[in-house]
């Protein structure tokens, strides 16, 4: 980041008309690594003010903030340190705890959020407050200097840091740069030495400077330090609570320079996506515009689905047409993921999915599309889960923008509902679907009537073709695992149950093909479920993972049934108690948690949890590139499950310079000293069993040898078939 990369600044504002928080201060900080401010009066409410700019100022890792103001001292604050009955450090600690303990803290989220920032940056030691007092005087200042490493910005004037400063007092503020010859070079230089010289206390002696109270500092880490680092999505949401309390005006999104995409919608630099291993993703976006900017992409989990959804974003966007873009996801993490990946490309992407109620995350969607009708922004970027796609009141808010708008479905196949086809957003002109696997299977009829809303199928990049190139190899392993005899005689008399209720048997044996009633449904279910939660499978793991140095585990997955919960708990019970693993389970409780799925997939990166164990909600999209070994419990018939659990582990990690990664099947068979079989439909269901065998066989690299799938298998073969 580099003061370059901003607009020429005005060389006076006049406030409140002229914007200074949104041309100036926001971007500035935004683009800071040293952030330096002398102010002679400050109060908890301008925080309000700092805050669209402060969670990105986090992001420069290297970023420091230093802070000067002189609390506001009454006559009997400054007869009292005269007469000696009160130190300056007691007036201090006394005058903090009422800046920051006032009742507008714990009432104004965007205070709160504010604060947050602070707390992390003082806990990481990257921001530090002074206090000044000045005899028979005030220390009454308003500097703001900000570097970008290079070069420096100077903001000085008449309004303190306050919220009246900034919005509603009549105010002047002048812009020096360091860069420009002459005068504004001399007032940059001069207004540094200033601040350096109060900050180390080389000022006349009837001005002191003071260190605040080591107690006000551990109370402010301990009172407001988050569990993780506060970002612009939190800012938004909490802009979006302080608007609906009222503590902010509708307009004041605009003076505070709120999530507007100020650094530009660029391609990063050095992303190549034209030649190379990742050139499928510059033919993706070709194929896609050349068919009219509609249509679906075909790709491999791990391909850069996102990265090239963005690329083919940016190219649409024109600025002198202001572009609305909707991201939508199935799952709340996923959402995160794309906003996380929208910011590389400069945007400052809006999540309604975060906010409280379905009012304020409607109010969120209309700011967002007022910034756009108004010129207050070139481009806005929303991301919304699937379900909040389909809701007819965000269509109503988005039919108020009438210019550019694309839409980017990820998992695409899981739009096609009645819900989504019954009400789809028309209102988009220009549609991408994402998906690995995006025919529906067993519904013809919803994957038609996806390709009529996106558009055919535009570009394929199987998982053939990814791996060796976006993806590493595999190693595949079978284990055959025996059904008890009472699981047989359940799966038994569950199929001639079936049977008498007319159901007939399709090549899946699951009873996956067309509509069922819903009493043969739960049969089926119950059916399938003997299979998944075999019991025995839980003793093959337990004897894998026993031959193994159990230090030396780690980043591995292992997929439970959904079929009920049962096999996860005594799977958790298992690698905790006995084989004695820190592990972790990710289900749909835990996603559901924003905060608490990135720490449990940040700890897993860093090797704390050395086991997650997840039920089928892992399979899409969630991005957990350090997992290199795979055991799959349990797999339904469904071929995109398949296609996107391979995957999942197949991701390259530049981090563990991953090279190849494992993935062991159980493969249920009939007790071997059973005679029935053919009788039982079984097997049809092995046959079905096998189909995916092969199919994660095909692709390995050591189906043919010795320990690999193939050799596995065969003995099956010759025995029942």
């Amino acid at each position: 980041m580099s003061f370059e990369t901003l607009p020429d600044f005005a060389p006076l504002y006049i406030l409140p008309e002229d914007n200074l928080l949104g041309e100036v201060i926001i971007p500035c900080l935004r683009t800071s690594n040293t952030y330096d401010c002398m102010t002679g009066f400050f109060h908890s409410s301008a925080l309000r003010e700092m805050a669209p700019g402060l969670a990105e100022f986090i992001l420069h890792p290297e970023g420091k903030m230093r802070l000067l103001s002189s609390p506001y001292l009454s006559i009997e604050d400054q007869t009292a340190i005269r007469d000696g009955s009160e130190t300056p450090a007691e007036l201090l600690a006394r005058r903090l705890e009422d800046l920051y303990g006032s009742h507008e803290v714990s009432e104004s989220a965007l205070v709160k959020h504010t604060l947050e920032c602070l707390a992390y940056l003082i806990s990481a030691g990257r921001m530090s407050i002074k206090l000044v007092l000045v005899k028979n005087g005030l220390f009454h200042p308003k500097i703001r200097l900000f570097s970008d490493g290079n070069t420096w910005i100077a903001v000085h004037g008449s309004n303190n840091l306050t919220r009246s400063g900034f919005i509603t007092n009549v105010e002047q503020v002048s812009v020096s740069r360091s860069w420009l010859s002459g005068e504004e070079q001399k007032v940059v230089q001069r207004l540094r030495d200033e601040f350096e010289a109060t900050w180390h206390n080389r000022k006349p002696s009837f001005m002191r400077t003071y260190d605040p109270p080591e107690a006000f500092k551990r109370r402010i880490v301990q009172d407001f330090l988050p569990q993780r680092i506060p970002n612009v999505e939190d800012f938004a949401q909490a802009w979006s609570v302080d608007h609906s309390h009222g503590l902010v005006g509708s307009s004041e999104v605009i003076v505070a320079g709120s999530p507007t995409n100020s650094r530009g919608f660029e391609i990063p630099q050095g992303l190549i996506y034209e030649k190379g291993d990742f050139a499928h993703q510059g033919q993706a976006v070709i194929a896609w515009e050349q068919a009219g900017h509609k249509g679906i992409l075909e790709m491999a989990t791990g391909s850069g689905k996102t990265v090239t959804s963005l690329i083919a974003a940016r190219k649409l966007f024109d600025p002198a047409s202001p572009l609305l873009l909707v991201i939508a996801a199935p799952y709340l993490p996923l959402v995160s993921q794309w906003a996380k990946e929208a910011r590389k490309f400069g945007l400052n992407a809006i999540l309604p999915g975060d906010q409280a109620g379905k009012a304020e995350k409607l109010a969120s969607v209309r700011r967002t599309v007022r910034n756009l009708r108004l010129g207050l922004s070139k481009v806005e970027c929303l991301v919304v889960t699937h379900d909040f796609l389909c809701d007819a009141r965000f269509q109503d808010e988005l039919s108020r923008f009438s210019g550019v708008s694309m839409l980017i479905a990820d998992e695409v196949h899981d739009l096609g509902t009645p819900r989504f086809l019954g009400n789809p957003p028309t209102r988009f002109d220009y549609r991408m679907g994402l998906s690995a696997t995006p025919i529906r299977q067993y519904d013809e009829e919803g994957t038609e009537q996806l390709k009529i809303f996106f558009g055919d199928v535009v570009f394929r990049f199987t998982l053939k073709e990814a791996i060796g190139k976006c993806l590493v190899p595999y190693n595949y392993y079978v284990h055959p695992t025996e059904l008890t005899s009472d699981e047989l005689q359940q799966w038994i008399e569950l199929t001639d149950r079936l049977k008498n209720m007319g159901w007939t048997l399709g090549e899946s044996g699951d009873g996956k093909n067309g509509d069922i009633p819903l009493a043969l449904q739960k049969l089926l279910i119950r059916r399938r479920r003997v299979l998944e939660q075999a019991e025995n499978k839980i003793g093959v793991l337990r004897e894998i993972l026993e031959s193994r140095d159990s230090k030396r585990i780690k980043h591995t997955l292992v997929y439970a049934s959904d079929k009920g919960r049962e096999q996860l708990i005594e799977v958790n019970r298992m690698l905790m108690d006995d084989i004695r693993l820190r592990i972790h389970q990710i289900t749909q409780e835990e996603t559901s948690k924003t905060e608490l799925a990135q720490s449990l997939i940040a700890s897993f990166a860093d090797g704390d949890i050395q086991v997650l164990t997840a039920m089928r909600v892992l399979d899409e999209g969630i991005d957990i590139p350090e997992i290199s070994t795979a055991f799959i419990l349990a797999s339904t018939t469904v071929e995109r499950q398949w296609i996107q659990r391979r995957g999942r582990v197949l991701r390259k990690c530049p981090r563990t310079n991953k090279q190849i990664a494992f993935i062991h099947d159980f493969l249920v068979i009939p007790p071997m000293n059973e005679e029935t079989f053919s009788d039982s439909g079984m097997s049809k269901i092995l046959k079905s069993e096998l189909e995916r065998i092969t199919e994660f066989a095909s692709l390995s690299s050591n189906a043919a040898a010795p320990d690999g799938a193939l050799l596995a298998v065969r003995p099956l073969i010759e025995r029942y078939f």
